[in-house]
């Protein structure tokens, strides 16, 4: 998990520490977008579900990725979030405008690919054109994902006898786009057994660590870029996450 996620393959931003939660989330966030399972991250607010979703996001732009994530597709992000009074006609309309958008990408994808091939076809010397067949003028242009972001989307079932997030069922058994929902409330189990679920439970005090000593960045330097911190500043860290985990506790 190291090897992936770290400061040099996502645009983590300045005073983020790298925590073994957050670095789950982009990973499963990252995996999940390509190959369009569907991702439900569950945990209390503060356990890094938007940070992680919005570093993939701005880590796979189609104009200026990095360089890890160009060997991925690139990604365009719909974002919706949730309340108590969201209805299921709502949550479609945002699935037929992701599905629409997704029809687009694909279609500009397609028509430049097959021009590529007809320009190589039509050319006197097909050797200036590399003599390529479609499918490797495919490889040449980058897909684009459409994914749905749904935020606060244990909300709607909050209220009694409502059924709202029932219309996801078709979407999760057949997806025509990517989607991410997030929530601090676990979804029922007809939906839980529909997608990747990934709950994000207290944080332990290695994170508490991680995140104590990016406070304690200089200059918003990144945390990667910072010299080894002192003797001192560890020990100093050590306690204020033991006396928050003991405060907690009671």
């Amino acid at each position: 998990l190291d090897d992936v996620v770290s400061y040099e393959n996502f645009k983590i931003p300045k005073g983020v520490g790298l925590t073994s939660a957050l670095k789950e989330n982009i990973f499963c966030t990252l995996a999940c977008i390509e190959r369009q399972i569907p991702l439900g991250i569950i945990g209390e607010p503060g356990s890094s579900k938007s940070l992680s979703y919005h570093i993939v996001c701005d880590s796979m732009v189609e104009n200026d990725p990095t360089e890890f994530c160009k060997m991925f597709s690139a990604v365009d992000s719909l974002f919706f979030s949730c309340s108590e009074d969201t209805t299921p006609g709502q949550i479609e309309q945002w699935f037929m405008k992701a599905e629409a958008r997704q029809k687009r990408h694909d279609n500009r994808r397609k028509d430049a690919i097959t021009a590529q091939w007809k320009q190589q076809e039509l050319a006197s010397d097909s050797s200036a054109h590399n003599g390529l067949s479609t499918d490797e003028w495919a490889k040449k242009f980058k897909r684009v994902i459409v994914t749905l972001f749904i935020d606060e989307a244990g909300l709607p079932s909050r209220k009694k006898n409502r059924m709202v997030m029932k219309v996801l069922h078709p979407h999760l058994d057949d997806p025509k786009v990517s989607f991410v929902a997030l929530s601090n409330h676990w979804f029922d189990a007809a939906n839980t057994n529909r997608m990747l679920t990934l709950y994000r439970s207290h944080t332990d005090n290695r994170d508490l660590n991680v995140l104590a000593m990016a406070c304690l960045q200089k200059r918003g330097a990144r945390f990667d870029e910072e010299p080894d911190p002192t003797r001192r500043e560890k020990e100093f860290v050590q306690h204020v996450c033991d006396a928050y985990d003991a405060v907690k506790s009671e």
